[in-house]
Order: structure tokens, then C-alpha cells, then sequence
């Protein structure tokens, strides 16, 4: 498992705290908050957008012992993905690059377009910085349209929502790609007899199938399966 993944599965949801003293003052900050891609994940969200928290995550470089290259830096970019470059102790935002000098350019707080060589130095606050990571920052930014094709039987009144919280009662007009959803449903057994047992699956693009849910119902009875995700 990658460090991005790793974050995605427990630091968003991680509990933990840490004590931080200053002098007299003392502060206990939780653990997530700490992190930049928290910090992150939690700006985009209440912007409205979807971080991909596949794409986004810390990279160590190579000239501070990392395995991130310049090559890599120049692929972020040339994807349209901006980066923030961390140096000692400041972090500015990264946005193009000169393949020939291995320079890298970016943005400090108000001084545009700067630039330092891959293995170089950056003077910030009359002090030589090195360049030490890369933030790398992906959104999603597709959405699909949903459209519920639902077939219902003769005498059926078992609702399908496809919602983007649990227990909402609508369902989503559009969804965005990577974020979770949750799917509601009811299944009655109209006959006169106990069903076999049965599957049923929900359909992405008209392409993949996934199992929502194994059942077998007496006669007359019903099963609501709520919030599968």
C-alpha cells in the first residue's frame, strides 16, 4: 500500500492527537489536522470539489533522498496539475518548468514566477533553501448524469435511491466520479412461494456489475436493504 492510499484509509479518519508546547503554552492539536492533505481534502470539500486522494500526496525528492525526479515534476505539470514545492521551512506553488536548465517554476506568496534549479537553492528570508518535497494534487473533475432504469413489477412500490449521504429519501441527478454513494432498495416476494435464493447487482455504464446483496424471501415478504455503499 502507498503512502497516498495509506492517508486516504487512516489519517482521514484518524483520532489520534499530539501535544505541542511553546514556552508556557500548551496545545493539544489532533493528529489530522497537522496534515497538509487533510488541510486539503478538507478546503476542496467544502468548496464543493472531490479531491483524488489517489493522486494527491507527499513525494520526497530525489536530491533530498527521495525517488520523486524532475521527470516526475514535469509529468505533474504537463498533466495540468499544478504542485505545491516545499523548500526548508516554506511552501510555494508549482507550475511550470525549463527542461533544458532543470529549472522549476513557481509562485512565493507574492513574488510571481520565480524559479530554482532542481538541485539547487531558493534565497527565501536571506536564507539558501533546498527543495526537499512535492505535493502532488489531483481533483476529480468529470461528473456522470444518473439515470435510474428501473423496471418495476405489476403490484411492486419499493423505491431506488441513489443518494450521496445515508438515509437521504431523493435520488442524485448527477454524482461525481470517485466520490461515495449509497444505494437504498426494496425487494418483495409477490408469489405464493419461498424464492430461491438470488443475487442482485447494480450497473455502472451499462458495464460493470457489482453484488449489492444475496436474498431469499418467504411469500408476501419484503427486504429494504438501506445505505449500500
Amino acid at each position: 500500500m502507498g503512502y497516498r492510499d495509506l492517508m486516504l484509509e487512516v489519517n482521514l479518519v484518524d483520532d489520534s492527537t499530539k501535544t505541542i508546547q511553546s514556552g508556557e503554552i500548551e496545545r493539544t492539536i489532533s493528529n489530522p489536522i497537522m496534515e497538509l492533505q487533510y488541510g486539503l481534502y478538507l478546503y476542496a470539500q467544502d468548496k464543493g470539489y472531490s479531491m483524488d486522494m489517489k493522486v494527491t500526496g507527499t513525494q520526497s525528492v530525489d536530491v533530498a533522498g527521495g525517488d520523486f525526479t524532475f521527470e516526475d515534476y514535469q509529468k505533474e505539470i504537463d498533466a495540468g496539475r499544478p504542485v505545491l514545492v516545499i523548500i526548508t521551512d516554506h511552501i510555494m506553488t508549482g507550475y511550470g518548468y525549463n527542461a533544458e536548465t532543470k529549472e522549476i517554476l513557481f509562485d512565493d506568496c507574492y513574488d510571481a514566477d520565480q524559479r530554482m534549479t532542481w538541485d539547487g537553492v531558493y534565497d527565501y528570508a536571506e536564507e539558501d533553501r533546498k527543495l526537499e518535497n512535492i505535493v502532488t494534487v489531483g481533483f476529480f473533475t468529470a461528473d456522470y448524469d444518473v439515470d435510474l432504469a428501473v423496471t418495476p413489477i405489476d403490484g411492486a412500490s419499493e423505491k431506488i435511491i441513489l443518494a450521496a449521504e445515508k438515509n437521504q429519501l431523493v435520488s442524485l441527478d448527477y454524482c461525481f466520479v470517485g466520490t461515495p454513494i449509497y444505494l437504498s432498495f426494496g425487494a418483495s416476494n409477490l408469489g405464493t412461494s419461498p424464492s430461491a435464493s438470488f443475487d442482485a447487482y447494480a450497473s455502472i455504464d451499462e458495464e460493470q456489475n457489482i453484488l449489492v446483496a444475496s436474498l431469499s424471501l418467504e411469500a408476501g415478504a419484503k427486504s429494504n436493504l438501506q445505505n449500500v455503499s
